[in-house]
């Protein structure tokens, strides 16, 4: 077994491309929060594919509907009217903030963010975008530009011109940072690449007051955050309707999906060729994509996840009278447990103990469980992490 799983390991790294450095750990199947290795070892997925697998894995009513529709037809061009497409649309829509009832659907969130910097452009007709510091939007060309992090951004410059940066939390940094170019700003109002920083209440509510008074247009990515807030939408948890929101990650229950939503009066913007997409809106992702919302409705996903984002949350408060321990912080079923240290043994230990979480930087545990963790499996989560993390106080 172990000459095997290496081979495997070994055929990846000659065959396929990693941009990310490679946990040693083959995953090979998965069932609800637990993801198991070829080994059979089993670890509760607080990785969650990057936040993608939102209601867990192997989840026999999306597994249904997308072998249904795959016996129907997999690809209709958007050249050509669909039913399933219509039904997925009337059901987004149907979620989605006040008035935002008219979706692009694409494949990924950097497409859903590339979809609403073009739609920005088109519909203000000024190229300029104030984005957050801190704040993550993807990594292809238009996404990298409001992107902050300069390691990202440093080797592909230059980067889109008239995109800009104010301080994240500060309404006088946005203010000054505003020309006669921005048509928009964009922000995560939960920074989950950082390392779950919260955008604060009254930052927000002057936020949207400002882009109204002024006629630019507020761009929510809501790449990650989506379903992980208590609300389907972070702008519904934060009280505010954004012009234009995006999408991605689990919202198709692993199926590779993302969107990019705003009111019909701002979508209308776009005409045939303005903008495209080949695989964006097929069939079988918007399978997917209707059968997880019902699943999340229908088993009150969104509430018992934020219910279990708020036992762990408490549990990692504790581990603040820890001197190494830095900050725990959340909301829903987004969490970070920041080090003063650089916690490269944490993170390893904690995989030993069978618990897979995310990094943010060299210092902070990021923790993404599916909305579906029980009570026992997030007490777990917090048990490894405090005992790991009891071994390295001074």
């Amino acid at each position: 077994m172990e000459k095997e799983r290496y081979s495997y390991m070994d055929k990846e790294d000659k065959f396929i491309e990693s941009v990310y450095s490679k946990r040693k750990i083959e995953l090979v199947r998965g069932k609800g929060a637990i993801v198991f290795d070829s080994e059979g070892k089993e670890y509760i997925d607080c990785f969650n594919g990057q936040g993608v697998a939102l209601v867990g894995h192997g989840v026999e009513e999306i597994n249904s509907a997308v072998k249904e529709q795959m016996d129907k037809i997999s690809v209709v061009a958007l050249s050509f009217y669909n039913d399933v497409r219509a039904e997925f649309g009337e059901k987004l829509a149907s979620i989605s903030p006040k008035g935002m009832t008219q979706a692009f659907l694409a494949n990924s969130g950097t497409e859903a963010i590339e979809c609403a910097i073009k739609l920005s452009k088109k519909y203000t007709g000024k190229p300029g975008i104030v984005a957050m510091s801190g704040g993550f939007h993807g990594r292809s060309l238009g996404s990298l530009s409001a992107t902050w992090k300069p390691m990202y951004r440093k080797q592909y410059e230059p980067l889109l011109p008239d995109f800009s940066h104010a301080k994240f939390n500060d309404i006088e940094s946005l203010k000054q940072t505003i020309t006669e170019k921005t048509g928009a700003v964009m922000l995560e109002l939960v920074q989950g690449e950082k390392g779950v920083v919260l955008a604060d209440k009254e930052y927000v509510k002057e936020l949207r007051e400002f882009c109204t008074e002024k006629e630019l247009l507020l761009i929510i990515d809501d790449v990650q955050a989506f379903a992980r807030t208590g609300n389907f939408f972070s702008s519904q948890t934060y009280n505010i309707v954004p012009d234009i929101t995006a999408i991605a990650k689990g919202m198709a229950g692993g199926i590779p999906m993302g969107a990019c939503i705003a009111s019909p009066e701002i979508m209308d913007a776009f005409k045939p060729g303005d903008h495209g997409t080949t695989m964006g809106g097929n069939p079988i992702a918007c399978a997917a994509g209707t059968a997880t919302i019902d699943y999340i409705q229908k088993n009150n996903l969104i509430e018992h996840g934020a219910s279990m984002g708020e036992r762990m949350l408490k549990g990692l408060k504790e581990l603040e009278s820890f001197n190494v321990v830095r900050e725990a912080r959340g909301i829903g079923a987004m969490l970070a447990l920041e080090y003063k240290f650089k916690m490269a043994g944490v993170l390893p230990k904690i995989q030993e103990s069978g618990v897979i979480p995310l990094t943010s930087g060299k210092r902070a545990l990021r923790f993404l469980p599916p909305l579906c963790i029980s009570e026992e499996q997030a007490d777990k989560v917090i048990e490894v992490t405090k005992k790991v993390t009891e071994e390295f106080k001074q």
